[in-house]
């Protein structure tokens, strides 16, 4: 009964995290482009619809991540910016997020 109990907590805790409930402190690993929407900016290959690049983070910025969904044939991660502004990266086969150290975190304010 207690490991049914864990588990079904960790399935609510994942469906929270992906519903933009909480969020976690994350480091990018690489260079990455936060879109306006959650798909590819050239999604579908045959008639891509618009989504503007709403900023441009080198490797090693904080930000928030508040959610992961998935679309037809990609995965994206919903983060606020330290601005407040939401946007979605997308995740293009380079995990670009690594957990942020309790000290890093207490040194950016997060």
């Amino acid at each position: 009964m207690k490991g049914k109990v864990l588990v079904r907590l960790g399935i609510v805790a994942s469906l929270l995290a992906s519903c933009g409930v909480g969020s976690e402190a994350v480091e990018t690993t690489i260079p990455v482009l936060v879109l306006e929407k959650p798909y590819p900016s050239d999604y579908p290959s045959g008639r891509p619809m618009d989504n503007t690049v709403i900023a441009k983070l080198e490797a090693g910025k904080v930000v928030d991540m508040v959610g992961i969904g998935y679309g037809k044939d990609y995965k994206y991660y919903k983060v606020r910016l330290a601005s407040g502004e939401t946007g979605f990266v997308i995740y293009d086969g380079v995990e670009p997020f690594a957990a942020v150290s309790t000290s890093l975190k207490d040194s950016e304010g997060n």
